[in-house]
């Protein structure tokens, strides 16, 4: 909300003396009554089954915004797959209401540290809000991916998001 009693129309990035006391990024006016909403409110959870072949291997996993493609990719996990072969990440307030977003992970078979393309290293790719297939489309809530492990690798140059 605009703090002060002028009549000019505050933005949050404007140089002038009043303040646009709110951290959105809509442009406020003096009598706006908007309900402002965090950028990231959203959680995103990754859960799968059947990669007790990794048992022992680190797998890592890693979020990007479906566009643009020079997105910077964010929020990478690692964990040590155990003989239950249940994969499970969480990530808490990441994803924006409206926006799409991809997400890759890897296990670490050679066991470098780093996403080697498959068959070297085991790699999968998802749209956050269909799963396996489609084109990814804007999240309006927490998205819950499932993709039980399978040996559809996903093209050498989703290493490049790690």
């Amino acid at each position: 909300a605009d703090s002060d009693a002028d009549s000019d129309a505050d933005t949050d990035a404007d140089s002038d003396a009043d303040t646009d006391s709110d951290t959105d990024t809509d442009a406020d006016t003096d009598a706006d009554s908007d309900t402002d909403t965090a950028l990231y409110v959203y959680n995103l959870s990754l859960d799968g089954t059947g990669y007790g072949p990794h048992d022992g291997a680190t797998i890592t996993a890693v979020l990007k915004p479906a566009v643009p493609l020079s997105a910077a990719p964010f929020g990478m996990q690692s964990l040590v797959m155990d003989s239950t072969g249940v994969l499970h990440f969480d990530w808490t307030n990441v994803l924006n209401d409206g926006s799409a977003y991809i997400v890759a992970w890897y296990a670490d078979v050679n066991a470098n540290g780093s996403c080697d393309p498959a068959p070297t290293d085991h790699v999968w790719l998802a749209n956050v809000n269909e799963g396996k297939a489609g084109t990814p489309q804007p999240v309006t809530g927490d998205q819950a991916v499932v993709y039980d492990h399978d040996t559809n690798f996903a093209p050498a140059p989703v290493c490049t998001l790690f």
